[in-house]
Formats: structure tokens, C-alpha cells, sequence
């Protein structure tokens, strides 16, 4: 109970919104009711009811595997529901979607999961790991459904961004990345690529700006008062063996294990570092690479481009309560160039540490992109994998 209790304070103090922005954000509050009360009724997604069909593909969603939350159901019971009872569920979601969140969906069950290769007894060597309420999965799935489906056919969201997006994944920004610098490269130009690190990113999300943004794009009347009440007051408690935590207020970030935060996420993110026509940036989630290219003999020109770049994203992590981390942040310089050059980054006053072999989703890339660091990280990968199967079958 003791190590349930520090894990629940650890947590719980690191999702504090800064004093510096509390009186932000009574101004905020402020700046969404005056909008909400000028708002027409928008689209009809926002806030029609929901109907059987939608209900019965979002259950489909939900898979068995899934552990339950606090109210301790299971995803089977749903999944065995006949039509009496979806009807009696449906109109369950219904009174939700116009009246507000019940209290037991705002609660969760965080289970702390070692890290590889960390000393387990320090508090920050351990994933937080959240268990939902399955119910509340079923409303946030329906929910997600017209939301994405809105910002995609309105184009609202910045095509930088590939994370949690249908028919975008990681090869598509390591494709976009490569072929860029490979461009540069073969019209012998010199890239600086920045590869940018979040610290607990969804952690720090600030709630109601995220809501503000929301309305920004258009959201209003059911969704976004029932996004509101989602995400706002959560409480949590940290389960260690057997033993369960009491339940701590959480002020800041998006809750970890439902299904609608990824989506918010992305909405937050969204208006980061609009384009200026000197550098390209790939997003996946909060994995943010920023890039741009001169020729040999401007190289000079990579330091000021990207320093100006780390301005504007410095001023806008004040803005939304986020942190670089500059531990885990590095930038690359990528060239054939024999002529040695020295990147001279800074964000907020420290240096930038450069790197030789930089990890982007997955992907080694070395100075000249020729990928066989890429290579050796896979055959070292398997042959780890291939060490186990011998194994398993007995061979020598």
C-alpha cells in the first residue's frame, strides 16, 4: 500500500498545471463560454443521437483482451449483449451524450510496468500503465468516430501529422524524411534535421486549451461540452501487487488508456510550428522531426534556420505547458561534403547535443544515409529473435 501510495503522489505531481498559467486559464474559461453562447448548433454530428448501428460497431471494437477499469466490467459482457439490451445501453450513451460523464468514468486504475534496464527503485523507471472503464470505451469510440470523421473531410488537421490518423503510419513519415534529405544530398546540398523529444507529452496537455482548440475548429453544443466533462476532475489510483492506492485529482494530460485521447492529442498539437517555407517538419504523435537543406556553401544558413525554429517552438511550448526534453533532443547533420561543420543549435539558452546515428521511429539514419546503421540495428534485432527460436526447437 506504501509503494501504491508514492507511485499515486509521483503521478499525480507531475500532472500540476504551472502557476504561471492559472490566471490563463480563468481567461480561457471565459473566452469558451462567450463563444459557446454565440455558437449555432453546428453540425448535426455534434449533437444528434447516437443510433443502434453506431453502437454495435463501436462494441465490435472492443477487444476481449482487454482488462477491466475500475466499475470491473468485462468486454465479454458486452460483446454477448443481445438486442434488448443494446437498446437498454443505447439509451444509457443518449442520456450521457446530454446530461454529462458519470463520475465512475472519469476514474482509472494505473498499473506501474518496469522499464527494460532501470533500477527499480526509482519512481521514474516505470510506464503508467491505465485501466478504463470498458463502457466508457464504447461512448469515447462513438464519439471519436464523428469527431475524426469531421476533421479529416474538413481537412482541419496538418498534413505534418501521421500519428493515430487511418492510412498514415511511421514508414510514411521515415519515407518523407529520407527522400527529402536524399534529395538534398543528391543536388549536393548539406541538411541539419532536429529530432525533438516531448517530455510525458500526454501528461502535460492542458486540458482546457485543448478544449479552446476544439472550439476553434468548429466543435460545439454535445461533443464539446461531453469532451469537457471527460477530461476535466479525473482521478486515479496506482495498483501495486494487490494493493490499490486512494484516488488522486489529476489537473493536467489527457487520460492515458482511452480511446479519445489520441485524437485530442493531435487536435492539441495541432497549430505547432506553422510552416515558414525554410524548413519541413514529420509528426507521429509527439515525435517531431524538423529538417532543412542549403547549399555547401551556405551551411552557415542551417545554424540561424533552425535556431529561429527552436525560438518559435520554445515560445510555444510556454504557451500550451509543454517541455523539451533536451536529454533525449538531438539534431544531425547530413552531407558529403569533407569540409567539417559544426551545428550550433540552442533552445531556451543550453546547446543541442549533435549526433552521428539518430533513431526516428525506428530507423537508424547515419550522416550520409546510406542505412547501413539501419541494417546492422536489424540484423541485430533478429538475430536476438533468431537465438530465441533455436531455442525453442532445439537446435545447435
Amino acid at each position: 500500500m506504501d509503494i501504491s501510495n508514492s507511485f499515486n503522489s509521483f503521478y499525480s505531481t507531475k500532472q500540476r498545471l504551472k502557476k504561471s498559467l492559472k490566471t490563463r486559464q480563468k481567461i480561457i474559461g471565459r473566452e469558451i463560454r462567450n463563444i459557446a453562447s454565440s455558437q449555432s448548433h453546428g453540425h448535426e454530428i455534434f449533437h444528434r443521437n447516437f443510433s443502434i448501428s453506431e453502437l454495435r460497431e463501436a462494441v465490435g471494437h472492443i477487444r476481449c483482451a482487454k482488462s477491466p477499469g475500475p466499475d470491473n466490467f468485462h468486454p465479454e459482457f458486452l460483446k454477448h449483449l443481445g438486442c434488448n439490451a443494446l437498446s437498454v445501453l443505447l439509451t444509457l450513451y443518449n442520456h450521457s451524450w446530454k446530461y454529462g460523464v458519470p463520475a465512475i468514468w472519469k476514474k482509472a486504475i494505473v498499473v506501474p510496468i518496469p522499464k527494460k534496464n532501470k533500477p527499480l527503485d526509482d519512481l521514474n523507471s516505470y510506464s503508467p500503465i491505465s485501466l478504463t472503464n470498458i463502457l466508457s470505451k464504447v461512448m469515447e469510440r462513438m464519439i471519436t468516430s464523428r469527431l475524426d470523421w469531421y476533421l479529416e473531410t474538413n481537412n482541419l488537421l496538418t498534413s505534418s501529422q501521421a500519428g493515430f490518423r487511418k492510412w498514415q503510419s511511421t514508414n510514411q513519415q521515415v519515407a518523407f524524411l529520407g527522400q527529402s534529405i536524399k534529395d538534398a544530398l543528391d543536388q549536393r546540398h548539406s541538411a541539419l534535421a532536429l529530432f525533438v523529444d516531448f517530455e510525458a507529452a500526454f501528461d502535460k496537455v492542458w486540458r482546457l486549451k485543448c478544449i479552446q482548440k476544439l472550439q476553434t475548429l468548429g466543435v460545439c453544443n454535445n461533443m464539446l461540452m461531453w469532451i469537457r466533462n471527460f477530461i476535466s476532475q479525473r482521478f486515479s489510483a496506482v495498483r501495486f501487487g494487490n494493493a490499490i492506492s486512494s484516488f488522486k485529482q489529476s489537473e493536467t494530460g489527457l487520460p492515458q488508456g482511452t480511446v479519445i485521447s489520441p485524437i485530442l492529442f493531435n487536435i492539441f498539437i495541432n497549430d505547432l510550428l506553422a510552416s515558414d517555407g525554410l524548413t519541413n517538419m514529420a509528426l507521429f504523435a509527439d515525435d517531431l522531426a524538423i529538417w532543412c537543406s542549403t547549399p555547401k556553401r551556405d551551411q552557415s544558413k542551417l545554424n540561424t534556420i533552425l535556431n529561429l525554429t527552436l525560438e518559435r517552438l520554445h515560445l510555444w511550448c510556454i504557451e500550451n505547458n509543454m517541455t523539451v526534453n533536451l536529454k533525449k533532443t538531438t539534431c544531425q547533420f547530413f552531407t558529403f561534403n569533407r569540409q567539417s561543420f559544426s551545428p550550433q543549435l540552442v533552445y531556451n539558452g543550453l546547446p543541442v547535443q549533435q549526433s552521428d546515428v539518430s533513431i526516428y521511429l525506428g530507423c537508424a539514419l547515419d550522416n550520409k544515409l546510406k542505412w547501413t546503421k539501419h541494417a546492422e540495428l536489424v540484423v541485430s534485432k533478429a538475430r536476438k529473435r533468431l537465438s530465441i527460436l533455436k531455442r525453442l526447437t532445439v537446435v545447435k
